[in-house]
């Protein structure tokens, strides 16, 4: 399998895991936003917020949720209609982005350490903001701002 087969296949479970991740923290939403709290270890909590892809914005609901280990923060996000965004940061301050995977207009987009593209995030309390440029197969590019509240 060459490398672009895999990076398409990890993608697309990526972009899979995503959306049922999504939608079973859409169902145990409500419309209100509660006041901010921290993500404990081991916990998820929910998450909305503002995307705005190639300068087109929209909402996005979803979860943020802390692995045990308490060293990450993996965001999980879901916008309109096919729009579902997977953020992986670490604990840092600033937050290192450890991988950003986005489906949008059918395709699926990445940035990861290392590859070609960019992203960054900074921290504010459970608030997050994440910019940068996503790739698909090293040459199709989408620009991405998100700023998403975890409570």
């Amino acid at each position: 399998m060459g490398k672009r087969a895999l990076w398409v296949a990890v993608a697309c479970a990526a972009i899979l895991l995503i959306g049922g991740l999504v939608r079973v923290a859409e169902k145990g939403t409500d419309k209100h936003t509660p006041a901010a709290k921290p993500i404990a270890p081991g916990s998820t909590v929910a998450a909305r917020g503002k995307a705005t892809i190639d300068g087109q914005q929209q909402d996005v609901q979803g979860s943020c949720f802390a692995p045990a280990d308490g060293r990450s923060v993996n965001i999980s996000l879901a916008g309109a209609p096919p729009t579902i965004i997977n953020v992986t940061l670490d604990n840092a301050q600033p937050p290192n982005v450890s991988s950003v995977v986005m489906s949008a207009s059918s395709m699926a987009f990445m940035y990861q350490p290392g590859s070609d593209g960019n992203a960054e995030a900074t921290q504010d309390g459970n608030t997050y903001h994440i910019k940068g440029t996503l790739l698909r197969y090293g040459f199709v590019s989408k620009q991405i701002d998100i700023t998403v509240a975890c409570s």
